[in-house]
């Protein structure tokens, strides 16, 4: 008797652990899709800048803020990922920072970085970053 209600609370558990992990994992997925529901409706309301902004571009990089990685790119993995790392993990949180202490009501909404070979333009967003080279 004791071993029919012990393996009955097993099969209880083990569905329990199911729809739990399925509960995790339906949430996982939302979120994914709210966050290509944003970059989509931030691609949209910028088409026309966007536009206007690539005839004169060398390429762009669109990147995740949460995850730290490249949603879309226009070079090849390697400058996409440094360009990820440099500029929207250490430029952007550093501009930022900078912006708030000035004034804590305040926020960065861009960036220009203007080198000798080439100009950076950053639109940093709340899940994320766009970067223009040209």
């Amino acid at each position: 008797m004791t071993t029919d209600i012990s393996s009955s609370f097993c099969v209880i558990l083990n569905i329990f652990k199911l729809v739990f992990y399925t509960f995790v994992l339906l949430l996982f997925i939302d979120r994914y899709l709210q966050q290509a529901l944003a970059l989509e409706n931030i691609v949209r309301r910028n088409a026309e800048n966007t536009e206007r902004i690539m005839k004169n571009a060398i390429g762009y990089v669109v990147s995740n803020n949460a995850l730290g990685t490249v949603v879309q790119s226009t070079f090849d993995n390697s400058t996409s990922a440094g360009i990820t790392k440099l500029i929207s993990g250490v430029l952007v949180p550093t501009a930022r920072s900078a912006v708030r202490d000035l004034d804590t009501t305040n926020d960065l909404t861009f960036l220009r970085i203007v080198t000798r070979k080439f100009e950076y333009l950053v639109a940093p967003e709340k899940e994320f970053t766009i970067v223009v080279m040209q």
